[in-house]
């Protein structure tokens, strides 16, 4: 059974979240301490660390730097979760080389634990990189319902990601389209 450590305030988030990753068989530890978090790094090894950007001792951030000055990012993978989702904390986190970064805001719990899942190899992702000239997938992109192909902040060329949803039957994926520099993901359109 993979361990994840949830690194928030003790608030209404951390415990859904919890609840929703024990509901997918993972063993999942609150804490509401960055050093508790390097602790149990040591003690209690974990296969994931999802960390609040506000976390008040010590933040993903610092979390994230200090398993770097240690050596041991690789074996700890660390996810920022930031409930208003700044762009501050969005870039910090791809400086600092974070595993991922959600926001509270903008993602559904079911949305993160989708992530988490992906993370730890328990849900596979299909990642198809669509090309300016392919009028296929500018075609697909159009009729899902999604704005753009290309990232506005980087300008790199959006990825469609496909992701099954076994819940809802062997052929229901959801899609999106997404940037790998910067993990932008795109929105609808609106009608």
């Amino acid at each position: 059974m993979k361990k994840i450590i949830i690194a928030f305030p003790l608030d209404v988030a951390s415990e859904e979240l919890k609840k929703a990753l024990e509901k997918e068989d993972f063993k999942v530890k609150v804490v509401d301490s960055g050093k508790e978090v390097l602790s149990d790094t040591i003690n209690d090894p974990p296969d994931l660390i999802i960390a609040d950007a506000n976390l008040y001792d010590l933040n993903a951030f610092e979390i994230i730097k200090t398993l770097k000055e240690e050596g041991s990012l690789k074996r700890f993978p660390v996810v920022v979760y930031s409930q208003t989702g700044s762009v501050e904390h969005q870039e910090k986190a791809m400086e600092l080389e974070a595993k991922d970064f959600i926001s509270g805001y903008l993602e559904t719990v079911e949305e993160t634990v989708v992530k988490i899942k992906t993370h730890l190899g328990e849900q596979k992702v299909y990642i198809i990189n669509v090309s300016k000239d392919e009028d296929d997938a500018l075609s697909l992109a159009n009729d899902l319902g999604y704005k753009e192909t290309e990232c506005p902040f980087c300008k790199e060329r959006l990825s469609l990601h496909l992701l099954r949803n076994l819940s809802l039957g062997r052929d229901v994926f959801k899609a999106s389209f997404v940037c790998s520099i910067c993990n932008y993901k795109t929105t609808k359109k609106e009608d």
